[in-house]
């Protein structure tokens, strides 16, 4: 269990690199090049796509952006969005956040049936579970947005999971109703007795 850890905070790391690349040049790749950096973040290295991935792609396909723009179809860009929770104007035209915002504020209710949700829809490894992470900025008169970021595993690669990675924002955790909101939501977490950390971060990487 410990190795999956470790094995998890890497790919989160990786994945966090892959997001700030984005926000400071959200437009410098082509769309070949973002679909290979979406799964590598993911910790799906371009020669794996095909065996991960599937649809039809082979070796030959990936091994550069004219080769993948051959046979790059709208069904690929549909179900890799699908797959890693990302927005379809961010592919196709790396405009806009990389992946899909929720919004759960005062709802916990409704946080808790997401949870349940996810956790039904299982894993290719089943000691493998949801992981959630507080990204926040803890200073009493902070303006700054907190996210939950929800690990969702999604599948094997040899032998590691790899996940899919949820957003929630929460709000600024130096308002009392969204310290509120979001203590509300890790007490589901909680209850649902998933693995869960916090981090208290600057401005600039709780933005990411």
């Amino acid at each position: 269990m410990l190795d999956q850890i470790e094995a998890f905070f890497s790919l989160r790391d990786r994945f966090k690199r892959f997001l700030a690349k984005g926000a400071e040049q959200p437009t410098a790749e082509t769309l070949a090049g973002r679909f290979f950096s979406l799964f590598e973040a993911h910790g799906v290295h371009r020669n794996q796509i095909p065996r991960f991935f599937g649809h039809g792609l082979q070796l030959k396909d990936v091994q550069s952006d004219d080769a993948l723009m051959q046979c790059l179809t709208d069904a690929h860009l549909a179900d890799a969005c699908e797959l890693f929770n990302v927005q379809r104007q961010w592919l196709e035209r790396g405009e806009g956040r990389a992946h899909v915002r929720h919004h759960f504020y005062l709802q916990p209710t409704a946080f808790g049936a997401f949870l349940d949700e996810m956790l039904a829809a299982g894993t290719a490894l089943p000691e493998v579970v949801l992981k959630v992470e507080l990204f926040g900025v803890l200073a009493p008169l902070s303006h700054v947005d907190s996210t939950l970021v929800i690990a969702q595993p999604i599948g094997l690669l040899n032998d590691e999971a790899i996940y899919r990675y949820h957003h929630v924002d929460c709000g600024p955790l130096g308002y009392w109703k969204s310290r509120v909101s979001t203590a509300a939501l890790v007490a589901q977490a909680l209850a649902r007795k998933l693995w869960i950390n916090g981090r208290n971060c600057n401005a600039i990487d709780s933005a990411h």
